[in-house]
């Protein structure tokens, strides 16, 4: 399971990385921002809105017609994931939060203060930087005491999954791989039930939550 966090920063560090070389907001009150979603009693703003769009196109360096739509979605699924941690009683430690930013920082060659500065330089506020690492970090945890137990390989799906990698090994002319790590064939199994069953925990809690779309919101 740490492997799993430790590689989801690895690679939000790469796109980082790629992504380097307005910022609006103080928690002020703007004036012509108003509420595009709501989630039980929480509120999604049009403010909040747009600068989660511009965070999610400089991670993936892609705008499209759908962008502002995973933005929104992004943002709705963000007020869940910490309302189920709260219910778990998941809490971070700043120091978690700082070692996070500190490695960032350091795959991409600069220090805390110099990544800062680059996000904003980018149009990125950091406060909701900060905001999405965390819940990132939430999600990890919430995975691992909502998840994780009830997932298990056992012997016959591993020796299935190895037969199948034999067969496709065979059928394009190779020859019967001896060493394949069945450790590895585990760790890959594994981490698709961690994918699998936690898309269908998060689809079965987003039921109990009340989710409205303002019909003012223009997401195209």
């Amino acid at each position: 399971m740490k492997n799993f966090i430790r590689n989801s920063v690895y690679v939000l560090s790469i796109l980082l990385n790629m992504a380097i070389e307005q910022n609006v907001w103080a928690g002020q009150v703007i004036r012509d921002d108003y509420i595009v979603a709501t989630v039980n009693d929480k509120v999604v703003t049009r403010l909040g809105l747009e600068k989660r769009l511009a965070l999610l196109s400089f991670i993936s360096g892609i705008v499209s017609q759908s962008s502002k739509q995973d933005a929104l979605s992004m943002l709705i699924d963000e007020h869940i994931i910490r309302a189920e941690a709260q219910k778990y009683n998941i809490k971070l430690s700043q120091a978690e939060v700082d070692r996070v930013f500190s490695n960032l920082a350091q795959r991409n060659g600069v220090s805390v203060k110099e990544f800062e500065a680059i996000l904003g330089r980018s149009g990125i506020n950091f406060s909701e930087f900060i905001r999405y690492t965390e819940t990132q970090l939430l999600l990890g945890e919430l995975i691992k005491v909502a998840v994780v137990p009830a997932i298990h390989v056992n012997e016959s799906e591993i020796n299935e999954k190895l037969g199948e990698m034999q067969y496709k090994r065979l059928s394009f002319g190779g020859k019967k791989e001896e060493n394949i790590s069945l450790e590895s064939i585990r760790e890959e199994l594994y981490f698709t039930k961690v994918q699998s069953y936690f898309q269908d925990y998060l689809d079965n809690v987003r039921s109990g939550y009340l989710v409205e779309v303002k019909e003012n919101v223009h997401l195209k």
